[in-house]
């Protein structure tokens, strides 16, 4: 009698291989974007027409779980962030596709000052009629604990737009001794 058992392999989920393949071709398109953040008017227009796709095609749960996937293949992926004249990918990704409406939100450690600034500015502008809905935030964008005096501002104004907030995570960002 042996312990060990042949291994059934699953295949995935058709929703998981379909947000799998999603997520991979929007972070394609957004590569290719990755210009200057001045020139963002190409952005805009990626926002604008996959928002109105978004809105009529998907529900929001599926688009917030679409959104995290994305997040996910950014994380474990190189998206080639030695460029410093470049933003990071996740800074388009933001712009792209976030929304006040969703529950959940992580942010990554950002390398170049005027990316945090860029998410920052972001969260305020997005939140700033209604508020954010979020009720979880994690907050990881500083790597060390001398943050500038306009990242400690641009926090608090965002921080502040969180109405709905149970669960907060932020790194060293409240070390401002």
């Amino acid at each position: 009698m042996s312990f060990l058992q042949p291994v059934k392999l699953q295949p995935l989920r058709l929703e998981v291989a379909a947000s799998q393949s999603w997520s991979q071709f929007v972070l394609k398109v957004l590569g290719l974007h990755r210009h200057l953040f001045a020139d963002h008017v190409c952005l805009r227009t990626i926002r604008t027409k996959l928002g109105e796709y978004l809105k009529w095609k998907v529900p929001a749960g599926v688009e917030e779980d679409l959104f995290h996937h994305g997040l996910g293949m950014i994380k474990t992926e190189v998206w080639g962030g030695d460029d410093f004249f470049s933003p990071d990918i996740f800074v388009l990704y933001m712009f792209v596709l976030y929304k006040p409406q969703m529950k959940n939100l992580e942010v990554p450690g950002l390398s170049c000052h005027a990316d945090r600034v860029t998410v920052l500015d972001l969260l305020y502008n997005l939140g700033a009629q209604h508020g954010h809905l979020l009720q979880s935030a994690k907050i990881k964008m500083f790597q060390h604990s001398e943050i500038s005096i306009e990242e400690n501002y641009l926090t608090k104004r965002v921080l502040r737009g969180f109405m709905n907030l149970r669960t907060l995570v932020l790194w060293k960002a409240a070390d401002d001794a």
